[in-house]
């Protein structure tokens, strides 16, 4: 029961989905909207009804499990426009860079082709829907509750096949270009994991679905695109990417391995870059807060807590390798680092040498005092809680807690 959870709630995600879906599918078959016969239009009008249906799905989800909200599911407004266009500029680099490749390879040529402005402005919308629909549907709720209960490779892992079987009845799909879509969407996991925000993923799949469809011309997963110039595949399919598009490439399946391992070996814990990205929160905004002069410096104490909620034991020596090597490069800065009893990583603090003593226990005296001072000015809201402490006997009850 405990490893089928995270599927089991997957089900339910995907229940409330075709719940969602009901009232689309009968306004559709009782025809209470005028026909469109604008083909792209009608499109824009499904990808805008699928946006609905998933952040309506999402709700529901949010109303059976109240801890979570957008914010928990990666979908959030700090920076979201300001990522969203930094993840547009990675995803137009990604496919140019292939396509250049291909291009030098003598795997495609271009041919001079027109496109309308309005129909360029259509497209812009129609894959910004696109993108939404499928990041919000795929590195929300999904990623997370599958990273909640296994590993996070796995849950990449899952991530990625599940959004390749999406995509598996495409016309003229091929091996090659399963296995990278199945690399796209793992790539897209591992960016917001990485980021901890939807906005980026959203930026590199409308970048890679517009560049490659309207500005280069290609066959998008297989669907046939007009662009500003047509692409024309040369040799080889598994080289080209044949009708499948720029995907089917084997150039592509290189290019994504490489962008996944670059990430993978950037996720690791940094501790100045975690102060960086700390501060440089909305929330802090009005802050002012040069984190460059506090480096500068260096008169300040860093308090790290709860180390034991990291998760696996490899992700906790890593998070301690991480402040051991900061603590090396940055020698005048106290660190003091906190986490409930632990023995394994005491044994890795011993192996790196930490300083480690334990806090068996709070004095109600001492409560008093810290309480005291933090309510300063609210007394009467210092003294419930410590009326509260005394009733309940809770310091009595704290568990030792380790500093190292």
């Amino acid at each position: 029961g405990y490893l089928l959870s995270p599927i089991l709630k997957v089900w339910l995600f995907m229940f409330f989905l075709l719940l969602c879906t009901l009232p689309f599918g009968m306004i559709a078959q009782l025809n209470f909207l005028p026909a469109i016969s604008h083909a792209l239009l009608s499109d824009i009008l499904v990808q805008c009804s699928l946006v609905i249906i998933v952040l309506s799905a999402l709700l529901m989800i949010f109303k059976v499990f109240p801890a979570l909200d957008f914010y928990t599911v990666f979908i959030r407004k700090e920076y979201a426009l300001t990522e969203f266009f930094k993840g547009t500029g990675v995803g137009v680099a990604i496919m140019l860079v292939c396509a250049g490749l291909l291009y030098l390879n003598g795997n495609v040529s271009f041919q001079q082709a027109s496109m309308p402005w309005d129909m360029v402005c259509l497209y812009l919308v129609y894959f910004l829907l696109v993108s939404l629909f499928e990041e919000f549907l795929f590195r929300s709720y999904p990623l997370l509750t599958l990273a909640e209960r296994y590993p996070v490779w796995f849950a990449v892992l899952v991530n990625g096949l599940l959004f390749m079987l999406a995509h598996f009845g495409n016309p003229d799909v091929s091996v090659l270009g399963l296995i990278n879509i199945a690399l796209a969407g793992m790539f897209f996991a591992v960016y917001t994991f990485r980021k901890q925000n939807i906005a980026w993923a959203v930026g590199i799949h409308f970048a890679w679905n517009f560049t490659q469809a309207v500005i280069l011309g290609y066959n998008l997963s297989g669907n046939k695109m007009s662009g500003m110039v047509k692409a024309i595949p040369q040799g080889d399919d598994w080289l080209s990417g044949g009708k499948f598009g720029i995907e089917g490439s084997a150039f592509c399946t290189v290019l994504l391995v490489i962008c996944i391992a670059w990430l993978i070996y950037r996720n690791g814990f940094d501790v100045k870059e975690t102060i960086f990205q700390y501060f440089g929160q909305e929330s802090y905004a009005h802050l002012d807060f040069d984190v460059d002069h506090l480096f500068e410096r260096k008169n300040f104490i860093l308090f790290i807590d709860a180390l034991d909620e990291i998760g696996e034991k490899e992700n906790k020596d890593n998070a301690l390798q991480a402040v051991k090597a900061f603590h090396l490069a940055n020698s005048e800065i106290q660190i003091f680092c906190s986490s409930r009893n632990s023995d394994s990583l005491l044994g890795t603090c011993r192996e790196l040498n930490f300083k480690y003593f334990d806090i068996i226990g709070v004095s109600l005296q001492q409560a008093e005092t810290f309480i005291g001072r933090y309510f300063d000015g609210e007394e009467v809201k210092g003294k419930r809680l410590i009326k509260s402490l005394k009733d309940s006997r809770i310091l009595d009850k704290l568990p030792k807690t380790p500093l190292t």
